[in-house]
């Protein structure tokens, strides 16, 4: 079965299809069989996938819970990493999504509403956690979007690790070309190199374990 791995969280626009969307990039680039399951209706990965650089990852959608169960059946097995992607609102979707992944990521950019979104989305995994016998295995806060030498920057992630989250040290800062990657297709130059560093250091780090200790950090 695929190794499976979702970006999560309540609150929308903090970056969860651009970290999918990348990770599909470099992953299927390393020569993983990469599926992408896009759950949200804005639809952003799958026009992301029909760019004609980004066809080396394969992609479907899926709206409910029936739907999205049945796909990673049948199209789980085919691959060797399945990323999903959510839509920012929390519903019965979510949970199984989250019950269903090896690793949820939760993304927050440095400021007071993604801080609380990241806080209420965590809880809610894991309180799928408890139900689902410690699955998903792995969650971690990602800050995204961020400005790495900006006061809010370090004010933020302060407060999340005070608050207990599992805020990860590496995150994808804000970046002009992760938003023109949205029309060429390709994530280049230091988008490309920064979000191949994140991958890279959750490969070495053991929490997505696609060829970890093959690559090294960018």
């Amino acid at each position: 079965m695929a190794e499976t791995i979702a970006v999560l969280q309540r609150k929308g626009g903090v970056g969860k299809s651009t970290l999918i969307c990348s990770f599909a990039y470099h992953l299927s680039h390393q020569g993983a069989r990469v599926l992408v399951i896009d759950t949200d209706r804005q639809g952003t990965c799958t026009r992301y996938h029909d760019l004609a650089k980004t066809s080396e990852f394969n992609i479907v959608t899926a709206f409910d819970d029936a739907r999205f169960r049945a796909v990673l059946e049948r199209y789980g097995p085919e691959h060797d990493v399945v990323l999903i992607d959510t839509p920012g609102v929390e519903s019965r979707l979510t949970s199984y999504v989250a019950a269903a992944s090896d690793l949820v990521l939760i993304p927050a950019s440095p400021s007071l509403p993604d801080a609380e979104g990241a806080g209420s989305t965590w809880e809610l995994v894991e309180r799928v956690r408890e139900a689902n016998n410690g699955r998903p295995k792995k969650v971690l806060v990602v800050m995204s979007k961020f400005v790495p030498t900006a006061r809010v920057t370090a004010s933020i992630a302060k407060s999340m690790r005070s608050a207990g989250l599992p805020l990860y040290p590496w995150g994808m800062q804000e970046l002009t070309g992760f938003r023109e990657m949205f029309s060429t297709g390709v994530p280049v130059g230091v988008s490309h190199r920064a979000s191949l560093h994140l991958l890279t250091h959750l490969q070495l780090d053991g929490y997505i374990s696609w060829e970890a200790r093959t690559h090294e950090v960018a």
